[in-house]
């Protein structure tokens, strides 16, 4: 079943898309968001988070957290195979 846009009762086989800030107001911390449109009468119809920089973005986190907790570990092992290194 196709919903109606509850504004201007045509028929939705697609939506629009706005790019937001979702996050305090008057702060330009937040996340991306959309807010989601009539086609026809560009009502909002609903806001989101953007799924494709959510995971971007948690991606990126992920890599950050991981970069920060092995980063001296991996430092350590690269100065001790330079040592052997120089050794032989």
């Amino acid at each position: 079943m196709t919903p109606n846009c509850p504004n201007c009762d045509k028929l939705l086989t697609n939506v629009g898309y706005q790019p937001t800030r979702i996050g305090p107001l008057l702060s330009t911390e937040g996340y991306k968001g959309i807010i989601y449109v009539c086609p026809y009468c560009q009502h909002v119809l609903g806001v989101g988070f953007d799924p494709l920089a959510l995971n971007a973005d948690t991606a990126s986190n992920a890599a950050h957290e991981v970069e920060r907790q092995l980063g001296p570990m991996l430092s350590e092992i690269v100065d001790g195979l330079n040592q052997l290194l120089h050794k032989v």
